[in-house]
């Protein structure tokens, strides 16, 4: 990571310690704001990769906005839906997963649509996550805003997703939200049909995630945070992200290759420490290297824990590798004569 702070006096460093984060805009609480209408789109094919997502277990009804939809167990694998609200099923969800869009009224006799994905964890076991997002144009680009944790509520900072413009890769929704290199503060209310945004007047530095080194894959998300509410994602920036001054940790970042996938998180990082004018620039990546616990003598054998840890050159941490790999070998040696004691593989599975 290579860190350039330039000397700024006391301000900046009041910055560092997060103090000036919350530095918004010194105009009134309800002056300044723009706002701007969204509406829900369903997608049956959901292609946004999300921070965090949550699958709700599937019971006799889904409530979304004091609506229920009934359900109704048909088979193993097979379930009907009430799609319409009107109390009647009428949806065939069968096999391995399935999507509807659901169509209801709230408790204002708002009509609303809610797209849904389902997905089946075992003999007559489903559950189900948010499969489409709220839309609009906000400040000249579209932006989505995804229930991430399918409650039913868009407004959850920290949790539901957020995308910009033509990326796939969705951050958080945020208190504040870099929208085409600008910083604005951000609301959105619970329905998801209004977000408002007005111009963010803090102090502000760059972040700037270099390509990944050693590894043949690319980063789609990676969200940097500071604190619960506010957050950004930097790997659509090319040229880097403008950000409010303070301290950041990796929340999240989704990582691809050509067959594979793997998630990082924080980890053993430091914070990222965004001063006044400064550019901080994050370089995930190799050298990797594998631990595991100490291994534990039983009946004279040596009994190594299957809980691997990978580590990148910056301390952090990989998992939820898919597909999952092949079984690690490993060897012990003895510390001081170097000869090997023992020789063997996790089980399967």
């Amino acid at each position: 990571m290579n860190i350039q702070r330039p000397s700024t006096g006391l301000i900046a460093a009041l910055a560092v310690a997060g103090l000036t984060s919350a530095a918004l805009a010194p105009t009134g609480p309800n002056e300044g704001w723009a706002s701007s209408s969204m509406k829900h789109r369903a997608s049956e094919k959901f292609d946004y990769v999300l921070g965090q997502e949550k699958w709700q277990p599937l019971g006799d009804e889904i409530t979304l906005f004091g609506q229920e939809f009934p359900v109704e167990m048909i088979g193993p694998v097979h379930f009907e839906i009430d799609s319409n609200g009107d109390g009647r099923v009428d949806r065939d969800i069968k096999g391995s997963d399935g999507f509807v869009d659901l169509k209801g009224e709230d408790e204002l006799g708002e009509v609303f649509h809610y797209g849904v994905r389902f997905r089946n964890d075992g003999e007559r076991k489903w559950s189900w996550t948010a499969s489409g997002a709220m839309t609009g144009k906000v400040e000249g680009l579209t932006m989505a805003v995804i229930d991430a944790n399918a409650n039913g509520r868009y407004d959850d900072f920290g949790v539901d997703g957020l995308a910009v413009g033509k990326d796939l890769g969705a951050g958080y929704v945020s208190r504040i939200v870099s929208i085409d290199g600008k910083l604005f503060e951000f609301e959105v209310n619970a329905d998801g049909t209004e977000v408002k945004t007005r111009p963010y007047t803090g102090e502000t530095g760059v972040l700037t995630l270099k390509k990944i080194k050693g590894i043949k894959a690319s980063v789609v998300t990676a969200i940097a945070r500071q604190g619960k509410d506010v957050s950004f994602q930097i790997a659509g920036a090319k040229k880097g992200m403008v950000v409010p001054v303070g301290d950041y940790v990796l929340a999240d970042a989704f990582l691809k290759g050509s067959s594979e996938t793997a998630r990082i998180r924080m980890g053993r990082m430091e914070r990222l420490e965004v001063a006044t004018g400064a550019e901080v620039e994050l370089q995930l990546g190799g050298p990797l290297t594998g631990e595991v616990p100490s291994p534990r003598l039983q009946d004279g054998k040596a009994v190594v824990s299957p809980n691997v840890q990978v580590f990148g050159s910056l301390g952090e941490e990989y998992y939820d590798f898919q597909p999952k790999g092949k079984v690690p070998t490993f060897e012990l040696y003895d510390a001081n004569t170097g000869k090997r004691l023992q020789k063997g593989k996790f089980p399967a599975g």
